[in-house]
């Protein structure tokens, strides 16, 4: 079970920034995101969980990426490179596709077995033990509770990141000053620098290359990137900090799991025992 002790704040919106230690950003990254090989694994496990069950399901394939959550519009140098054009394809989102038998058996039905989880600030909602959601926790992870706390919730704290960062008073005048730049250039149509990309594609070919020169130029003379850089990289010291309390447990639920996913190659199964957890408080500033 993941516990921890911490004089940190519990809640999210508490998150004060701190000096940031850009090597810590990686660590971080592995401690919210799940391992891909064992997603990938769990996921493959919902299949045939459901397909015995007699119905189909296929959960939607999410890209993890701290910089992609934390999102405030392409870089500078993104700019130069590739201008407002798509994103590359790696990184693109695959949606959920199921019929309602196969939905039945992911939720699972049997409301007598139902539990939530609770990580920091967020809690799961209701899980019915006998659903392949939950079996896939307990699959592949070891408990379906740790499974849910790390590759469910946890990359749920990017989000609160992001929120913390974008409710910033440092960051706002940073935007507005860009925005101020940009009006003075002529472009008026645009709140922030993460709604350029797709703003260009509702405007001429000049009109977009237009806003592409304003938009880096203006980046540059307000050393834009760097200090949202620097205050991104604050809040992320600032969520290492909460999170290393919990740092042994997640690593070794990180590494139970992979060591399922070789087991799992092996000898793939279809169905799993739940352990119900018992309702506990979350792990709080104690």
């Amino acid at each position: 079970m993941l516990t921890g002790c911490s004089t940190q704040p519990e809640n999210f919106s508490e998150l004060p920034t701190q000096k940031p230690k850009p090597e810590h950003i990686s660590q971080l990254s592995s401690w919210i995101y799940p391992p891909a090989e064992a997603e990938e694994a769990r996921r493959g496990f919902v299949e045939r969980c459901v397909k015995q069950a007699g119905g189909s399901y296929k959960e939607a394939v999410l890209h993890h990426d701290l910089e992609d959550t934390v999102y405030t519009g392409r870089t500078t140098e993104e700019l130069k490179e590739t201008g407002y054009g798509p994103e590359p394809a790696d990184k693109s989102q695959q949606i959920a596709d199921f019929d309602q038998k196969g939905l039945d058996a992911y939720i699972g039905t049997d409301k007598t077995q139902q539990f939530q989880v609770t990580f920091m600030d967020y809690t799961s909602g209701d899980i019915s033990a006998d659903g392949c959601l939950a079996q896939s926790y307990e699959y592949i992870y070891g408990s379906a509770e740790n499974g849910i706390k790390v590759a469910l919730l946890a990359p749920q704290f990017g989000q609160a990141i992001s929120e913390e960062l974008h409710a910033d008073q440092t960051y706002i005048d940073l935007q507005n000053a860009w925005k101020t730049c940009m009006n003075d250039a002529g472009i008026t149509s645009l709140e922030s620098t993460d709604q350029a990309v797709y703003q260009s594609s509702l405007v001429d070919a000049e009109t977009a290359e237009k806003m592409l020169k304003s938009d880096i130029s203006c980046r540059e003379g307000n050393n834009f990137d760097g200090a949202v850089t620097e205050l991104k990289h604050s809040y992320y010291e600032s969520m290492y900090k909460r999170l290393k309390q919990f740092s042994n447990d997640i690593e070794e639920t990180h590494q139970f799991a992979l060591e399922r996913v070789n087991a799992d190659k092996a000898e793939p199964k279809d169905t799993s025992s739940v352990t119900v957890p018992t309702t506990s408080p979350s792990p709080s500033a104690s």
